[in-house]
């Protein structure tokens, strides 16, 4: 992304498309693919609009109602809805033409689509920070900041979180008797200034 522009540049560099050809993408929120065969992609423009549309097709798709205090945006594994995360609350925006409903969430601030439909969200409660899969929390603690980076293993039997106030992984089983594994010292093992980001999960444990 550009101040002006979304880019979407093939693998070999060639063909450079202006997303859409609708209003700049806001700063700071990153686009989401949709699942499936059509190349489709979603991000928030600057006039707090959620914009869908198809790499290999002319215009946009739909664009959704204004969500001004859009944070995330995420697509479900059969592409049939788009999350995005706003304060204190849940958007669900339909495939076909982007109708929303909302749910109020407190204090969420992130989220993630397990690869079977079930919903992970990292909220904050006071001094605790929470991870939530399908309205249960699976883990509560007061870290000194908010998780961060809910992701799933490909298997859907764990969420990995950040926890950059404490400089850790946690690794947190998503289904039966409850299970935690931290990975303490994240920046020093990857010789990093500042706490890595995750970017995805290659393999199931």
């Amino acid at each position: 992304m550009t101040d002006s522009r979304l880019h979407v540049v093939g693998g070999d560099g060639k063909r450079d498309v202006d997303a859409g050809g609708g209003p700049a993408p806001a700063t700071g929120i990153a686009p989401a693919w949709r699942p499936g065969p059509r190349f489709e992609l979603s991000y928030v423009d600057s006039r707090h609009r959620v914009a869908t549309f198809a790499v290999e097709a002319a215009g946009t798709s739909w664009r959704s109602i204004v969500i001004p205090d859009a944070r995330q945006l995420a697509w479900d594994p059969d592409g049939s809805r788009l999350l995005v995360v706003g304060r204190d609350r849940l958007i669900l925006l339909g495939g076909a033409d982007g109708t929303a409903s909302t749910r109020r969430e407190p204090g969420v601030t992130a989220a993630a689509w397990a690869p079977d439909g079930r919903l992970a969200i990292v909220r904050t409660r006071g001094a605790r920070s929470e991870l939530v899969v399908d309205g249960r929390v699976r883990f509560s603690a007061a870290v000194g900041g908010a998780f961060t980076d809910p992701t799933w293993s490909p298997d859907g039997r764990w969420v990995l979180v950040s926890v950059p106030a404490a400089d850790q992984w946690v690794f947190l089983r998503a289904r039966g008797k409850p299970g935690i594994r931290a990975v303490s010292n994240v920046s020093a093992q990857f010789r990093s200034r500042t706490f890595p980001t995750i970017s995805g999960w290659c393999c199931a444990p």
